[in-house]
């Protein structure tokens, strides 16, 4: 006779949902920038902090520039003070239907965020990075 303690139906239910695959992917971590800057890539989106120097208009306006320069079509494009937003569709929309670049102020700094919808793509949010900071003198 087999007893079902609660600790281990949730063993269990774990070791199921692992072998489901709902498990996400681990963190991937990367510099950027000439001034080496730490970028994150986790569920879809590329992080990272700038400097307190970099605000988040700056931001805004590498973005329009790097995504125009590569053909992208800029469907929306939001700012205040503290916060901005640019959404862009690609040239070629059979690799991904949009790009969501945003910024926001920080205690530290300006937290930028580069989002590849749907799926993610880790190799094209690290290059607009990459350009963006080039833009911004970082």
């Amino acid at each position: 006779m087999v007893t079902r303690t609660p600790t281990r139906i949730a063993i269990i239910v774990v070791g199921l949902a692992m072998s489901a695959g709902c498990v996400s992917q681990p963190p991937s971590y990367g510099w950027h920038g000439e001034r080496q800057l730490a970028a994150v890539y986790v569920n879809k989106t590329l992080h990272s902090e700038l400097p307190v120097t970099v605000p988040p208009q700056s931001v805004r306006a590498a973005a329009e520039r790097v995504l125009h320069a590569r053909g992208y079509t800029v469907t929306a494009s939001e700012a205040t003070n503290d916060r901005t937003r640019v959404v862009a569709s690609p040239p070629r929309r059979q690799l991904f239907k949009k790009v969501t670049i945003g910024s926001s102020l920080t205690a530290s700094g300006t937290r930028v965020g580069v989002t590849i919808e749907p799926g993610g793509n880790e190799t094209t949010a690290r290059d607009l990075l990459e350009s963006m900071l080039t833009l911004l003198g970082h």
